[in-house]
């Protein structure tokens, strides 16, 4: 595994003012250039809520991972529900 990958999933996120998110829950990896591209951010009461953050202009400094999101536009995002597809198939 890629040692950048592995330090992503160890990682607590804090927003782009320096505020704290939460835990790094995954770690979504592009499958044409095996690039993490997303991550899964655990927030809210007892991190029961999650929301997907694009990784674009982020910055990994030990176990923190500053993202390039406001905390508000992070937790307004569409959350993750387990059990759910996040797209409907088109007929």
């Amino acid at each position: 595994m890629n040692r950048n990958i592995h330090d992503l999933t160890t990682a607590t996120a804090y927003d782009r003012d320096g505020e704290k998110l939460g835990s790094v829950k995954e770690v979504y990896i592009n499958d044409s250039t095996g690039q993490p591209d997303f991550v899964e951010i655990g927030h809210g009461l007892f991190g029961m809520s999650s929301s997907l953050v694009p990784l674009r202009g982020h910055r990994l400094d030990g176990e923190n991972l500053k993202l390039a999101f406001s905390k508000d536009r992070i937790q307004d995002a569409p959350n993750i529900e387990i059990g759910r597809a996040s797209c409907r198939e088109r007929v």
